[in-house]
């Protein structure tokens, strides 16, 4: 079986840069969710995001020139005990400095701020960031001076 999960990793720039994660019980994670038959990875990555944090999705500028790719053995519940390939697939976005953000699926949020490497969570965080960072070595930030 076959699952597919698509978000958006947030960034601001004031007061420092910095990026959103949002704190599930055991681990930190990007706003993220199951995509839809009917929506294709970006459709998804907004929805979910505008979903869980409350950032409108006309606040949310995504780069064009990053997608993030990664797969995880997993174990549903609805499975019982059977193993599912998930797919993960996370763009970039930038956001206002003055962004509101509402959780409703965590517990809470934290802005973290940019200063690589970082080492936060192994398996999506940490190489999504390493991803993120040669991106950012090539491609000059949005709102960089």
């Amino acid at each position: 079986m076959e699952i597919k999960a698509c978000g958006v990793l947030c960034f601001r720039q004031k007061p420092d840069l910095s990026f959103l994660l949002l704190r599930q019980p055991r681990r930190w994670d990007v706003p993220k969710g199951h995509c839809r038959k009917i929506e294709d990875e970006r459709a998804c990555a907004l929805r979910e995001t505008v979903e869980e944090t409350g950032i409108a999705a006309a606040h949310i500028r995504l780069d064009d020139t990053f997608r993030f790719v990664t797969q995880n053995p997993v174990r549903p519940r609805y499975l019982k005990g059977g193993v599912a390939s998930k797919t993960y697939v996370i763009f970039l976005g930038y956001v206002p400095d003055d962004v509101v953000v509402r959780v409703s699926e965590h517990e809470r949020f934290e802005w973290f701020s940019w200063n690589p490497p970082h080492h936060i969570q192994r398996w999506l965080i940490d190489p999504l960031l390493t991803e993120v960072e040669r991106h950012f070595q090539q491609h000059p930030l949005p709102y960089s001076s």
